[in-house]
């Protein structure tokens, strides 16, 4: 046994050696706190805060705060899985190495067709939220709305420049923009408890499930919670450029879920308190927690418009980072042509893949919204939340699938770690709990073009088989890239 362990160690370690010679990373440029910080920046608490959670507390009313509650705990089962899977052998292909290391090539080639467009589409949804929340501000202090479609743009390209320019640069910028919106928010908290402090021994109506509207108001606003935490394993696929990798990607996802679900359940907790539990009031504003903490002194209003824009930048280069990455290690895999995986060698950034994968989301979105909404003011906002419903759910059945193949994986290539609790329950109950949210955005009884999003998700399935029949017919070397280790001193 321990002679076919070494074998298969050695032959895994000379297929990574012939890939990497395609092409080299700036590798363990990245510490755990910038690792984390990738993670938690891709969440983007801030601008959910500030954006989505009008969302979320439409359809569950007073009680969001327990949906958050519950939300967290059910998308630290799903990091569990990305965090087993990096202990044993971490690679830029991510869930795409995961599901042929698990089960096989073609198994492989539907999650890269997956979550490539999933990814690429997610992408876009990262540079159009801050885009619109952009042209908002612009519009509250000017009384001008620039268009959306413009606001994209330079979203788009601010993104790809920064990301381009060096990955220890990039991801310093985003842990500065982190930090600030964390103070930020902070500072928005306080203020509310400061001015409404009578109304704190009654806040317990944000956890309580009488308050929650209804058992379907739950599941529209528990979708949405899911869709605010899938950026926290942004850090996973820059695993070449990062320092000791089976270590630090494990700690920072589970700190990212566990910082960004604190700030998300204090800050419904205190945004309740500054309504002083009144739903009908909160109902009336599209941007309730800067309502409340506006209330509470107007100069705070504006500092969380700007973290805002800072949380916005932060997650469009998080989540440009993690997705060129996977572009990269796919063309270096076969399953893209060979110049997506070009480095800029004075940089060492995959910058033919950033330009692509950041190019083809700003067309996406434009285009998209467009044709499906026009060129309005609204139209923004419109095209945004249908192509973002769409992306989730791609990306969701690739969370599926990693987590059902999590035991096959421990199994074969990590036997001495398999665990029944963190290789078998954990991802089981990973799985029944994104089956719900799954379900309420491709049920085909919803109107268009909701309504047949499951039509897109099957056609990309389809499409992913039939690559998989070809790539493991010709023999490509899907999921066999995987990341050494980097041992910096105070990594």
């Amino acid at each position: 046994m321990a002679g076919q362990t070494n074998h298969s160690v050695q032959a895994t370690t000379s297929k990574t050696q012939a890939l990497r010679e395609t092409g080299e990373l700036h590798r363990g440029a990245m510490n755990r706190i910038e690792a984390f910080s990738s993670s938690v920046a891709a969440i983007a608490p801030a601008g959910s805060i500030l954006i989505v959670f009008g969302a979320i507390v439409a359809p569950a009313g007073i009680g969001s705060g327990l949906v958050l509650l519950v939300a967290t705990i059910a998308f630290a089962f799903h990091i569990n899985t990305v965090a087993q899977y990096n202990r044993v052998s971490p690679s830029p292909g991510f869930y795409v190495s995961y599901v042929a290391r698990a089960f096989n090539v073609t198994a492989a080639t539907v999650t890269a067709a997956l979550y490539g467009v999933g990814e690429v589409i997610l992408l876009g949804v990262a540079i159009f939220g801050p885009a619109l929340w952009d042209q908002e501000v612009i519009k509250l202090l000017s009384g001008y709305a620039p268009p959306w479609w413009l606001m994209v743009l330079v979203q788009g390209v601010i993104g790809i420049i920064v990301v381009a320019s060096g990955v220890v640069f990039s991801v310093r910028v985003i842990a500065s923009l982190f930090a600030f919106e964390v103070v930020t928010i902070l500072i928005g908290v306080i203020a509310i408890l400061a001015t409404h402090a009578s109304y704190i021994p009654h806040s317990g109506a944000a956890f309580s499930p009488s308050n929650i509207t209804s058992t379907g108001g739950f599941g529209a606003a528990f979708t949405l919670c899911i869709l605010i935490f899938t950026g926290c394993s942004a850090s996973a696929p820059m695993s070449d450029e990062m320092a000791n990798p089976r270590r630090n990607i494990p700690i920072a996802v589970f700190t990212a879920v566990g910082v960004a679900g604190f700030l998300y359940i204090l800050a419904m907790w205190a945004q309740v308190i500054g309504f002083s539990g009144h739903e009908g009031p909160m109902l009336k504003t599209n941007f309730p927690f800067i309502t409340a903490a506006a209330a509470s002194g107007g100069w705070v209003k504006y500092l969380l418009y700007v973290s805002g824009l800072t949380s916005g930048l932060a997650v469009t280069l998080a989540t440009l980072n993690a997705c060129s990455r996977l572009y990269f290690n796919m063309s270096r895999e076969r399953l893209l042509p060979n110049f997506v995986s070009g480095i800029w060698r004075r940089r060492k950034t995959p910058w033919n893949a950033i330009a692509i994968v950041g190019v083809a989301s700003v067309l996406i979105m434009i285009f998209y919204t467009a044709i499906a909404a026009g060129w309005s003011y609204n139209a923004g906002y419109t095209g945004y939340a249908e192509i973002a419903t769409l992306g989730t759910d791609l990306v969701i059945v690739v969370y599926i699938m990693i987590n059902v193949g999590l035991p096959f994986f421990a199994r074969k290539h990590a036997p001495e770690l398999f665990s029944w609790g963190q290789h078998v329950v954990a991802p089981t109950l990973a799985t029944l709990i994104l089956l719900y949210p799954l379900w309420e955005s491709v049920k085909p009884d919803q109107p268009a073009p909701y309504g047949w999003f499951w039509i897109v998700v099957v056609a990309v399935i389809v499409l992913g088989l039939i690559g998989g029949v070809i790539a493991s017919r010709r023999g490509l070397p899907v999921g066999e890239y995987e990341s050494s280790e980097v041992d910096h001193a105070g990594k």
